[in-house]
Parts: C-alpha cells; sequence; structure tokens
C-alpha cells in the first residue's frame, strides 16, 4: 500500500539529485580511480545537510529504512544491536535530518575521517563534544547509542576512564513541564564546556591539569554531571599538591562516597591558583604570591582548607606557635583533627609573604 502511495514522478527526481550530487563528490575525490580517500571527499557542512534533507524527503528510502535498516539495527545476532537499540515510534525522517546535523557539526569542526574510520571510543566523544548537544539529543538512535556506550551496557573497550555510579537516570525526564535533566544530557554538556576550554582534548587521559584550563561558568557546567563528578572524585584522590599529603574531611563525601559537586567544583577553582610554575602540576607556595580575595578563593575547597590548616598545625609543634583561638578541627575517616582555622590561615599566609619565606618545611 505504501508503495502505491509514492509520488514515483517526484521521487525520481529526488533520488537523482542525491545519486548526482553523491557521483560528483566521490569523482571529485577519485573514488572512480581507486585512489581515493575519504579525507579528500570534497565537502562541507552545507553540503551534508543537503544531503540528509534530500534523503530525509525520499519516501522510498524512508520505507527501505523501515522495512530493511531498522530491522538489521536491531537483529539481536548483530554486532550493532549492542550499540544501537531502535526506540518505538522512531520518527525516520526526523532521525536523518538530526543525523545530517550531527555529521555537518563534526565535518565543520575540522575533525578528519582518517581519525573516525578506525578510532577507539574517546576519540568518537571528543568528536561528540564538538556537537551541539541539542543536535545530539535530536537523534533518538544516537542517545540510545551514547547511552549504551557511557554505561557500559555495550561492552566497548576504552571507557576505564569513567566511574560509573549505580542508578544513574540517563534520559531526560519531566516533573509536570518542567525538564529534569538525564545524565547523558549533563555529560553532554560537560564534553563541551571542557571541549571548549581544552583545545587538544584527550578524554581518556582526563587530568586535574586539563580540568584548570576552563573558566569558573565551565567548571560549574562541567561538574552538573553525576558521573563526571564520580570520575574526578578518583582523580582527585591522586592528585600530586607538592610534599603535602591531602586530607579529605568527611563533610565532602555525598551517600555514595563520590565528593560533593560544590567541593570538585571549589577544589577546581582553587588549584588553578597554586600551578606550578612549569604548568604542570600544583606547588602549594603558590598561595603564598595570592590576594586576599584569591586566598579565600583557595581555601573555599575544604580539601585544600583542611590540608594547609593540618600542615600548619603540624607546623606548630616544631617551628610555630599557635594559640588555641587558631585552632578548629575538621573530622576525617570518623576522628577529629585539629586545624589551623581559614582566618589564621589567611593572615599566616599573607605573613609569609611579606617574609618572603618560600618553602613551609624550611621555616
Amino acid at each position: 500500500t505504501q508503495l502505491y502511495n509514492i509520488d514515483y514522478e517526484e521521487e525520481i527526481a529526488t533520488l537523482g539529485e542525491i545519486a548526482g550530487v553523491l557521483f560528483d563528490v566521490f569523482n571529485g575525490a577519485d573514488f572512480s580511480g581507486g585512489t581515493g580517500a575519504f579525507e579528500d571527499l570534497p565537502i562541507d557542512g552545507t553540503f551534508v545537510r543537503g544531503v540528509f534533507d534530500d534523503i530525509a524527503g525520499s519516501d522510498v528510502i524512508m520505507l527501505i529504512t523501515e522495512s530493511l535498516l531498522l530491522p538489521m539495527l536491531d537483529d539481536p545476532e548483530s554486532d550493532i544491536s549492542n550499540i544501537i537499540k531502535v526506540p518505538d515510534n522512531l520518527n525516520i525522517h526526523a532521525e536523518y535530518l538530526a543525523l545530517g546535523e550531527i555529521f555537518a557539526q563534526i565535518i565543520d569542526a575540522d575533525i578528519p575521517f582518517s581519525e573516525l574510520e578506525n578510532a577507539d571510543v574517546s576519540v568518537f566523544l571528543n568528536a561528540a563534544s564538538k556537537v551541539n548537544l541539542e543536535i545530539l539529543l535530536d537523534s533518538q538512535l544516537v542517545t540510545e547509542a551514547l547511552i549504551n556506550i557511557l554505561s557500559g551496557e555495550a561492552g566497548i573497550e576504552g571507557l576505564d576512564i569513567l566511574s560509573i555510579p549505580d542508578g544513574i537516570e540517563w534520559r531526560d525526564t519531566y516533573d509536570g513541564d518542567t525538564l529534569v535533566p538525564g545524565e547523558l544530557r549533563n555529560i553532554l554538556a560537560a564534553l563541551n564546556a571542557i571541549s571548549a576550554a581544552a583545545a587538544d582534548l584527550d578524554f581518556a587521559n582526563l587530568d586535574i591539569n586539563m580540568l584548570t584550563e576552563m573558566d569558573d561558568s565551565a567548571i560549574e557546567t562541567f561538574f552538573g554531571s553525576y558521573v563526571i563528578r564520580a570520575t574526578v572524585t578518583d582523580l582527585v584522590r591522586e592528585m600530586d599538591l607538592g610534599s603535602l599529603p591531602l586530607v579529605f574531611p568527611d563533610d565532602i563525601y555525598d551517600d555514595y562516597g563520590y565528593f560533593s559537586e560544590d567541593e570538585l567544583i571549589a577544589v577546581v577553582k582553587a588549584v588553578k591558583l597554586i600551578m606550578a610554575d612549569s604548568g604542570d602540576g600544583f606547588d602549594i607556595i603558590q598561595a603564598l604570591s595570592l590576594t586576599p580575595t584569591e586566598i579565600d578563593t583557595l581555601l573555599d575547597s575544604q580539601i585544600i582548607y583542611a590540608t594547609v590548616g593540618q600542615k600548619l598545625y603540624e607546623l606548630g609543634s616544631s617551628t610555630l606557635i599557635i594559640p588555641s583561638d587558631a585552632l578548629t578541627t575538621v573530622e576525617v575517616n570518623t576522628a577529629d583533627v585539629s586545624i589551623v582555622n581559614d582566618t589564621e590561615i589567611k593572615n599566616i599566609l599573607q605573613a609569609l609573604s611579606v617574609l618572603g619565606i618560600t618553602d613551609l618545611d624550611t621555616m
């Protein structure tokens, strides 16, 4: 019945236009001569959008997609079915338009075909970070594929860097008319944020140094993702702060043992202020050159505050005389730990700066 409803005169014109532009492109890249390569294809985002618009306008292609392609994707014997789950009531026309926009943005971002042909999953995630998240989420197939990949359901290697807590709600939900962002939306926003700051994003080797390249607004967006918070919790636990062993107060943890969003935002803003002169790693001595406002930002992180406070307290047994009213306690592993309070830390750092002290261990 569907075949009888097709306007074949219009359909032939559409298919001819698609075939014509594709022939011109492949011929221009010398595929007909057997020497062509995908990176030589003379295409841009506008071209890709046009082709996918024509495909979406073809009734025959829509019918073939529904009758042949989608069942192939759903075939449990096919490896691709582990990655892509075809949702019920998929709008095929809208899906082609969304896929066209995704491919167009990837091409406009100058990501070479050679990187994508045999790429690992981190390269594809880096490519996804170049695409507007709303565009990615417009594609139901890409949405399902990303959820399966990021959740680990697809069983794809290369995502060892990610910590995936149990009970993640990946898809958007609604509270009445209010959108409640799902984890996929949040993690794509995080990828967009860090990609804008780090030109050479290597998602498989994410580290604290990379995070310090973001501005404050991007840092806050980045930590809107719970997967990112869980992942960076593990990175911060391994962070090297020069000769200072890090102190992790119990108050910074959420119910699942990961650092809170507020603490992760604060700690990245803090370590930005104490980057080593080499630009690689962190050096607490950089705190001696901070302004009073910057010291406040540094101590907004409970980790940095407790770490510096404990170091100064330890110096009180050998070098400094610390009055009792300059002390406070934090709970670490359910035990009270004495540290110098934030007001006194600020006073000490400013005083040491005036005195030209450059090493806390040799005061």
